[in-house]
């Protein structure tokens, strides 16, 4: 990446993209959150990405896709709403919104789209790997000019989380599971739900944290 690009970021709420952005800021980049609602059973995570976009007075906007497959042989549907704790891929899932989030950035005359995809990452989501992102920047710079990028590919969770206390950013103002459980507190001002800690996502944050040396965060 080139020094003070305009850059489309695709923004969850999550501490990997919540770490981006800090990051691209740092570095001096323009950025512009693009945040997106795709029928996800954890969109509680939407709210927290407003949050943090909005305290830190950082430029988004939110759009929706609805992301579902219907196979022509009327085989099992698979569904965003239907990501569960032992299958969390969306098959096509960061395809789409990095092809929606370059032609975002037509729009606003922006030089590039970046994603929070990281190491670990990797090893399970085949759309967050070194060569489908490679394919991806090709095609989206071929076709409109706009670059992908991912700075964090060779980062692992547990080194992001370092990064992110390095940045100032609490780990509990941010979102990462999958499985959202209720509360069930009827306590004004208190969490509505909280952590399943079974998912994947639960599971490389506790490890993240741990790895660090910091207690519990949520």
């Amino acid at each position: 990446m080139k020094n003070k690009e305009k850059l489309v970021v695709l923004y969850s709420g999550g501490l990997d993209s919540t770490v981006l952005l800090k990051h691209l800021i740092k570095a001096g980049h323009e950025v512009h959150a693009l945040v997106i609602q795709y029928g996800q059973k954890h969109d509680i995570e939407l709210g927290y990405a407003d949050t943090f976009l909005n305290e830190n007075e950082i430029e988004f906007t939110n759009s929706d896709f609805d992301v579902h497959y219907y196979p022509p042989n009327d085989k099992a549907v698979v569904m965003a709403d239907e990501m569960t704790v032992e299958n969390p891929v969306v098959p096509g899932r960061n395809a789409i919104f990095l092809s929606a989030a370059a032609a975002y950035a037509v729009r606003l005359g922006y030089d590039a789209v970046v994603l929070g995809a990281n190491k670990d990452d990797a090893e399970l989501f085949p759309d967050c790997r070194k060569e489908f992102i490679a394919m991806m920047h090709q095609a989206l710079t071929s076709a409109y000019g706009i670059g992908v990028a991912a700075p964090m590919i060779e980062m692992t969770k547990k080194e992001i989380w370092e990064y992110a206390l390095q940045l100032g950013i609490d780990p509990a103002k941010t979102w990462s599971c999958y499985d959202p459980q209720p509360t069930n507190s009827k306590v004004w001002g208190t969490p509505k739900h909280k952590p399943c800690e079974k998912c994947l996502p639960c599971r490389q944050r506790e490890e993240a944290k741990n790895n660090n040396g910091e207690a519990n965060d949520q």
